[in-house]
């Protein structure tokens, strides 16, 4: 099996450290976030807690060790995930966001809306918003937003980009030419300094430097 370069379970239930499953590279919880119901709800499986959106909330991991940058030397990744929306939840929030410093659209390195309040999922790479950065799938939201566990992957390989959800590919773009920058910074549940932050539950977050094939 594909072993991550992080890979974040959020089994810790107490506390502000979210431990690298694969390495050293922990996660600290920031301005709120908590430990909640895990998706498998049984044997003690947490998650992380987000609360109810915009309010701040997040994981943050230090990236500046470079230990993600080979996802952006293969121009390969990715980011694959459990996500629980408190139900109705409709706030414009970010999965989560890699900041690249030398990346466009506010050092959009790769980050999502999962879904954003119109109902589409964005997955940007490089930069934002063009053609070459960035695809959607509209008409997402009452499906994601429905207070059950679902599984996501957001996979791009080369000039080819992918959305994933519990199995099933919702969207596949080519002309994604923009290639990976390097990442410094990587934030869970939010965008940089807790903007965006998600309304809900996030867990089992792992980020890889390959496209994978395999979907959970």
């Amino acid at each position: 099996a594909q072993i991550p370069l992080g890979y974040w379970r959020f089994n810790e239930g107490a506390g502000t450290t979210a431990f690298d499953a694969v390495g050293t590279n922990n996660a600290t919880l920031q301005n709120g976030a908590g430990y909640g119901a895990g998706q498998t709800g049984v044997g003690g499986d947490f998650s992380l807690d987000l609360g109810a959106g915009g309010n701040g909330a997040r994981a943050f991991v230090n990236a500046a060790n470079m230990f993600l940058d080979s996802a952006a030397t293969n121009n390969q990744i990715t980011v694959s995930f459990w996500q629980r929306a408190n139900s109705g939840a409709n706030v414009s929030s970010s999965s989560f966001w890699l900041f690249s410093p030398t990346a466009g659209g506010s050092n959009r390195g790769a980050q999502a809306h999962v879904p954003w309040s119109d109902n589409t999922v964005y997955w940007d790479t490089a930069g934002c918003c063009g053609g070459n950065t960035r695809m959607t799938v509209g008409g997402q939201g009452p499906t994601i937003k429905d207070g059950a566990w679902h599984h996501f992957a957001f996979v791009k390989n080369g000039n080819t980009k992918e959305i994933w959800r519990d199995g099933t590919m919702l969207a596949s773009s080519g002309g994604q030419t923009a290639n990976l920058v390097p990442f410094t910074q990587l934030w869970i549940g939010s965008a940089t300094n807790g903007g965006n932050s998600y309304n809900g539950f996030i867990d089992d977050f792992a980020v890889y430097n390959t496209a994978l094939n395999t979907t959970s």
